[in-house]
């Protein structure tokens, strides 16, 4: 049925059948150590049980759907995106989805201070590369679940959407301050291609790329 979510723990063996050509399956399946990325000391998913049949959390909906189709788009939003919807898959199973209750070990500081500082200028510093999620958590000695927790509570946004954001925005200083294509442009701040780029900017700036080139030239 629509919108039933299996949760199968590892080494468990499962069988699904599909009827009809309107039905659609996504398998999401999330390696080990996410879990363990996602999981307090209390909640080691090790013992903790993931056997559940035919739920329904419309957010694991969403974010299956999401990965879905990043990959079937041939992952424009890079490998950060997808670390990003994994972790939050695994910390919403985790967190929802266990027989055990008040074992969560919440979260109740922010990034603050040189920390976030740190974090950054580190994404500033690599806007034109493919980052990873677990590579900004590691540049502050932190997991990637603690960093997705304190930057969303400290800055309002994902870490992820920070990133679009920064890119949108210094490809909108490059379209408007050098003499680089749009596509070049486009590769120099580390969206995967030129129609990826006029996506985010149109849903963010509400300019496409040649219109904010050619609000440059009208001023000059």
């Amino acid at each position: 049925m629509h919108g039933d979510i299996d949760v199968v723990p590892r080494h468990t063996p499962a069988r699904w059948k599909l009827v009809g050509d309107a039905d659609r399956s996504i398998l999401l399946s999330l390696p080990y150590s996410l879990l363990q990325l996602a999981s307090s000391p209390q909640s080691d998913p090790e013992i903790v049980s993931l056997n559940r049949f035919q739920v329904r959390d419309p957010v694991l909906e969403s974010l299956a759907t999401a990965a879905a189709r990043e990959i079937e788009d041939g992952c424009p939003s890079g490998e950060a995106y997808l670390d990003g919807i994994g972790l939050s898959a695994a910390s919403r199973l985790m967190a929802c989805h266990r027989d055990e209750d008040n074992l969560s070990d919440p979260l109740h500081d922010a990034l603050t201070g040189h920390r976030l500082k740190a974090v950054l200028a580190y994404i500033e510093d690599r806007l034109g590369a493919d980052i990873t999620l677990r590579e900004i958590a590691g540049s502050v000695g932190v997991s990637s679940s603690h960093l997705t927790s304190l930057f969303r509570k400290t800055m309002g946004i994902t870490v992820h959407q920070h990133v679009v954001k920064r890119r949108v925005e210094r490809a909108k200083a490059l379209l408007q301050e050098s003499k680089l294509s749009i596509a070049e442009v486009a590769l120099a701040v580390g969206f995967a291609h030129q129609s990826h780029m006029a996506r985010q900017m149109g849903r963010i700036l509400g300019l496409r790329p040649r219109e904010v080139k050619k609000r440059e030239r009208n001023a000059v």
